[in-house]
């Protein structure tokens, strides 16, 4: 039995110490593989994105767990950060700005001192009289991380080349559309796509609908009612598609607008739009934009027009689907206002919004209105 039980003895000790050998193992791998920071310019832009989203975060906030899988551990990364005076996590004042005139009365009246004077006068006071550690009694501060301006320059170097690159993707993209190649248009997105931090939900890929409705757009819908040159129709035709590739916000931004006015020295024109926005200004000119009822921009109009056959041609791709679908789950369409299901287009104002196969004679048009926002959805059989 006493041989037996120093065997086992020998047996456990082995073990033990193969699990201290790796356990110190891994420490020193740790250790070795510890983040050091050389040059604010070595940061990547998965670290320049997680900087830029911590800026005026408060010290409390918690990062959250999808940023590991693109920064290597985030919260070192910061720690390590405010070790390089990169990011600042004792901006005192700035924390105080954020608070009200009253709460910052509250602090002052905590200890007595004069409550006389504008925000920035009652935040000099509670700086010059209070340390922080008085100034955290307040149950309200919290104190927010603020960047340099060394990192804030690197910020806006990174963004502003970011913004290059989206333009020289659309710029290749409407080519390779006013070309008739699609697909490679197609490609050029995703590969741009593959260069971000992260990526849109709609990517890798477009459904078959999706891509229809592109071609849609390319061949089938009329552009008649814009009296602007041939050219300057293929243009718009390609920059519609590459929006709707894209999926940009071109109703906030200028990016298109600006693409056809430095290609063209064409005005955007389209009489119907123009004297449909001053029938309908008080429904959906002031909703969109801020047109001049009596002469609609033609830069507003041009994005009023976009969005519309944007949505023609995705909302055509619904209804061929349907019609050619042998599916006998998919029963018909159904009409969805924007955003709320519960609103309707203030416009279209209509009740009936879902329309059976056999009914589709009936099936009003959408777009049914320059700017409408309402949309095809296949209609399923309910389970059960």
């Amino acid at each position: 039995m006493f041989e037996d039980d120093v065997l086992i003895m020998s047996i456990l000790d082995f073990f033990k110490n193969m699990v201290n050998t790796s356990s110190k193992s891994k420490i020193n791998t740790n250790r070795q593989n510890k983040r050091e920071i050389k040059s604010i310019h070595d940061f990547s832009n998965a670290e320049i994105e997680l900087l830029k989203y911590m800026d005026n975060k408060p010290l409390t906030f918690d990062i959250p767990a999808y940023w590991n899988e693109k920064v290597n551990d985030p919260k070192q990364f910061i720690e390590l950060c405010i070790s390089k005076k990169y990011v600042n996590d004792q901006n005192i004042e700035g924390s105080l700005m954020r608070l009200t005139i009253a709460e910052l009365k509250k602090i002052l009246d905590m200890y007595g001192l004069p409550k006389k004077g504008k925000k920035g006068d009652l935040v000099k006071t509670i700086k010059e009289n209070l340390s922080l550690e008085q100034i955290k009694k307040y149950p309200d501060f919290k104190l927010y991380y603020s960047l340099s301006d060394e990192l804030r320059t690197r910020i806006d170097n990174y963004l502003k080349e970011k913004e290059e690159n989206f333009n020289k993707m659309f710029d290749d993209i409407v080519k390779f559309i006013k070309e008739g190649n699609i697909d490679a248009a197609i490609e050029r997105y995703f590969n741009y796509e593959r260069s971000l931090v992260f990526v849109p939900s709609s990517g890798p890929f477009f459904s078959e609908q999706q891509k229809r409705s592109f071609d849609i757009a390319f061949n089938e819908l009329s552009y008649s009612d814009v009296v602007n040159t041939e050219e300057y129709i293929n243009i718009l035709k390609a920059v519609i598609i590459a929006c709707m590739i894209t999926g940009i916000d071109y109703m906030r931004k200028n990016i298109v607008v600006d693409y056809i006015n430095n290609n063209t020295n064409e005005i955007f024109n389209c009489p119907k739009l123009k004297e449909y926005l001053m029938d309908t200004y008080n429904y959906l000119g002031d909703e969109f934009f801020a047109i001049d009822k009596n002469n609609p921009a033609a830069e507003a109009m041009l994005k009023i027009y976009i969005h519309t056959k944007s949505s023609e041609a995705m909302n055509k791709a619904v209804y061929y689907e349907v019609v050619e679908s042998d599916d006998p789950y998919i029963i018909g369409i159904e009409i969805l206002p924007p955003n709320n299901p519960d609103d309707m287009c203030k416009i279209c104002k209509r009740k009936k919004k879902i329309y059976k196969k056999s009914e589709f004679d009936k099936l009003p048009k959408i777009p049914a209105h320059y700017g409408c926002r309402c949309s095809y959805l296949k209609k399923y059989k309910p389970l059960g």
